[in-house]
């Protein structure tokens, strides 16, 4: 029986973004392997290997990882491997080095390089390189924005090795879309707001990177002028200790809501008026694509990932990183003309249509049947 590898960090990765995938593999006849580290069970998955990884590529417990996936691969003669994740890509490719001779594919998907246009130099110098040098043991790196794969294209590709485009991982368009009127206001009410608050919401995890402290700060400023506006923070993170103190050294509990992890984020967003993110950085927001598919205008910042999404002045607005002053620009706009709010609304839904589960699978398909 041929066999496949899935391999990324954490277990949390492969279940949010890549079940399909292993469904697929599994219906083509292949016995699915996954290695992360964890112990859930992973649906699709015929044996399921925890394994020591750390997100930190400097942390000690990654030799043993190192070991362990030598051992996995070795004991193991995949056909497929396909890996993900920085730290787990790297010690999967190093490991799958001598069973490529025998003919196995390893395939990588980048979810965002960490070095790109305005990154900092820190992050040039030690991922680039990183990357440069693992394209030699790469049959496919997959990319999910277009500034990736032309970068990847023009310093990672080779007679050995080809860099491919995707419309990121998918989004199910089936699980996000508008809800009827009744379920919006039982929602509202579950949730402690009123039908005539503005309601503007960032789903991510509350990290450095995600910068909700910045939406948190211009909400003092908007909460003085338009007190009905209101910030739902959903999601959990190493930064939720200090965005909750500011949010009460600022007054603004009334204001700015946290909600913690939801596993009910398909009803909570259609229930909002608008999507927002002020990320520093992305490789592909999949948030933002499910604010559009459940018909929310978009007011992003400006990155890679979220101008991929984003037609500025068609399905929403885009706004420099940090501009305090064009985002709340940008909110009033929004919040004062109906008639542009609905005009973004109807183009948002339509726009990420190319992001759906099932295009991005069958997009996959084809990368997959090149190499198997």
């Amino acid at each position: 029986m041929k066999k496949v590898l899935f391999a990324a960090t954490v277990d949390n990765h492969i279940i949010q973004f890549h079940l399909p995938f292993l469904k697929w593999f599994k219906e083509m006849g292949y016995e699915v392997h996954v290695a992360s580290k964890g112990l859930s069970q992973i649906p699709y998955a015929d044996y399921k290997h925890n394994v020591s990884f750390e997100r930190s590529p400097f942390k000690k417990k990654n030799i043993k990882a190192h070991r362990e996936l030598k051992n996995i691969i070795k004991k193991n003669n995949f056909n497929v491997i396909h890996c993900h994740t920085p730290t787990a890509s790297v010690l999967t490719r190093i490991n799958a080095f001598k069973t490529r001779k025998y003919g196995t594919k390893v395939l990588y998907t980048a979810h965002g390089f960490h070095f790109y246009k305005g990154a900092p130099l820190k992050n040039w110098f030690l991922y680039f390189p990183i990357e440069f040098f693992m394209a030699n043991f790469t049959d496919a790196i997959i990319t999910i924005n277009k500034e990736d794969y032309n970068f990847s294209k023009k310093y990672f590709s080779s007679k050995k090795t080809k860099s491919f485009l995707i419309p990121g991982v998918g989004v199910d368009e089936n699980t996000y879309t508008k809800k009827k009127f009744e379920k919006v206001v039982y929602t509202r009410e579950e949730i402690a707001l009123k039908s005539t608050d503005f309601i503007l919401i960032y789903a991510a995890e509350l990290n450095k990177n995600k910068n909700q402290l910045f939406l948190i700060k211009a909400m003092k400023k908007i909460a003085d002028i338009y007190p009905e506006v209101k910030l739902l923070l959903a999601g959990t993170g190493d930064m939720e200790d200090e965005y909750i103190a500011q949010v009460k050294r600022l007054n603004l509990e009334r204001s700015v809501k946290f909600l913690g992890f939801r596993d009910d984020l398909k009803d909570i967003i259609p229930i909002c008026d608008v999507g927002v993110s002020s990320s520093k950085r992305e490789g592909l927001a999949l948030n933002v694509i499910e604010y559009a598919m459940c018909g929310l205008p978009l007011l992003v910042s400006r990155n890679r990932g979220h101008l991929e999404i984003v037609r500025n002045n068609q399905n929403g607005f885009l706004f420099d990183y940090n501009d305090e002053e064009e985002f709340m620009k940008k909110i009033v706009e929004i919040y004062e003309n109906k008639k542009m709010r609905n005009n973004f609304s109807k183009e948002a839904a339509s726009s990420v249509k190319k992001f759906g589960l099932e295009n991005a699978l069958n997009e996959m398909k084809k990368i997959y049947k090149e190499y198997i």
